[in-house]
């Protein structure tokens, strides 16, 4: 199970460093429903594989995130600029919470603050 949760810490990673790129265009193009769609869509991996591998305050964070994304897709709430920075706090609550996972340790979920 150790070597999963590294997987997808690793995986997560780099996904939000993608997330950030595309929020960045998300502001640029606001009509843009297949990127919204492509973020929607990796938050909502995130939160279920978060769910999968019983890391509930890490699913919580990107539950929230989703459900905000959710209201763009539904026109609810609609892009602004600087909207990105909206989305770093559970970009960076998601990173600072992998990031704290891979201390060393007998069990990396051990290690875990989740």
């Amino acid at each position: 199970m150790d070597d999963l949760i590294a997987e997808f810490l690793t995986e997560t990673n780099e996904s939000l460093n993608e997330l950030d790129l595309d929020l960045v265009n998300l502001e640029q193009n606001p009509n843009d429903k297949a990127l919204l769609g492509k973020i929607f869509r990796l938050m909502h991996t995130i939160k279920g594989t978060c769910g999968f591998l019983s890391l509930p305050r890490l699913e919580k964070t990107a539950h929230h995130a989703e459900n905000v994304l959710g209201r763009f897709r539904e026109g609810i709430l609609r892009s602004r600029p600087n909207m990105s920075r909206s989305f770093s706090s559970p970009s960076t609550a998601l990173s600072l919470s992998s990031e704290k996972s891979r201390k060393p340790a007998k069990s990396l979920r051990a290690a875990m603050p989740i």
